[in-house]
């Protein structure tokens, strides 16, 4: 059985450009919400995307992992 570690690894990789106040804005937003945190900037990225995906689907599609046509 494979550790818990190598479970959660990600496998899709994304390269984001943006501007530094785009970053200043994301950061600051992570901030407000893990206050303290030590966030990587991946990790800004992908938890502040994963709340915002969250935040717009269907209740229905987010328990059942469906994706939207």
């Amino acid at each position: 059985m494979a550790d818990d570690a190598s479970m959660n690894k990600r496998t899709t990789s994304v390269t984001v450009k943006m501007t530094a106040e785009d970053y200043d804005l994301l950061e600051k937003a992570a901030d407000h919400i893990w206050p303290k945190a030590v966030l990587t900037r991946s990790s800004i990225v992908l938890g502040l995307a994963r709340i915002g995906a969250e935040s717009i689907l269907p209740k229905s599609a987010k328990r059942h992992g469906e994706k939207r046509s």
